[in-house]
């Protein structure tokens, strides 16, 4: 997507969500679509549940394997050393790739139990991540262009997780599913935190958030690709919505916090999009 189409996207996407605020801030609409929307049985809600964050995940493997083992090959200490820490960060990020959708897996089912299968993880995430790092410089040629955007990718993700945990801790607002009357509901606009119990980190939403990083990844693809870019775009944006949707259902969010967390991530790929792919 070029920067001016961009552009356009970001600014229908700031009205909207700034008319939807307002709106939201009165009455009993929040609440009310909650309520309507409400199936904590859900199969498919439970499936984007547990799979919905995925992107964020690939996006900061995938930005880890661009940027940290693009390289001439050649001995020297800040070759070793820029390995040594891409494997560590692809390690970790495997990890979470796999452990994650376990984790919820077990809340949600029962089981399998995480706890029991996390040695196994463990060995599995440290065979992938020493495989990619003695595959991934023969790429060297095709990942070294995309280094910019690997920047991107990574410090996007990590900009909005960072700012969603952070405002989670400072709004404390209860979720859908631990209040029992309109009574106990609060507006997305009050704040009553700090938070300590995850039952009070409703807004914003970090399953959203992370489910629509997947748009950051339409960066990679030149504009000359129009069609894999609309492709990817609209998969993006369809995957973010359903798991936007399906936090709803599951009463672990309300309509207000799915769009805060939408437009975060939104932000934060544009910020970064401007400062350093600006021509």
């Amino acid at each position: 997507m070029s920067i001016k189409a961009y552009r356009k996207f970001i600014l229908g996407c700031s009205v909207f969500v700034l008319i939807s605020l307002i709106i939201l801030s009165f009455g009993r609409i929040d609440y009310n679509i909650s309520v309507c929307l409400l199936n904590r049985d859900s199969l498919w809600a439970k499936l984007f549940d547990i799979f919905g964050e995925q992107p964020a995940f690939w996006g900061l493997l995938m930005g880890t394997v661009i940027l940290f083992y693009t390289h001439k090959r050649s001995i020297s200490l800040w070759n070793i050393f820029r390995i040594a820490l891409g494997c560590i960060l692809s390690f970790y990020f495997i990890y979470l790739i796999i452990m994650t959708p376990l984790r919820y897996s077990y809340e949600i089912f029962g089981k399998p139990n995480a706890d029991e299968l996390r040695v196994l993880v463990v060995a599995i995430s440290l065979g992938i991540s020493i495989i990619i790092a003695i595959a991934a410089p023969d790429f060297n040629a095709k990942f070294y262009k995309y280094r910019k955007q690997a920047i991107i990718l990574i410090i996007a993700i990590l900009t909005e997780m960072l700012l969603v945990n952070l405002m989670k801790t400072i709004w404390g607002r209860p979720r859908m599913r631990s209040i029992s009357s309109f009574e106990e509901f609060r507006y997305w606009y009050e704040i009553a935190g700090p938070a300590i119990s995850q039952e009070n980190k409703s807004f914003p939403s970090g399953h959203t958030a992370n489910a629509f990083t997947m748009l950051v990844y339409c960066i990679f693809l030149p504009e000359v690709k129009k069609i894999k870019g609309k492709f990817l775009f609209t998969f993006a944006f369809l995957w973010g919505t359903l798991v936007a949707i399906s936090r709803i259902v599951l009463g672990a969010h309300f309509l207000s916090d799915v769009i805060a967390g939408f437009y975060i991530t939104l932000a934060s790929a544009y910020f970064y999009y401007r400062i350093l792919l600006k021509k």
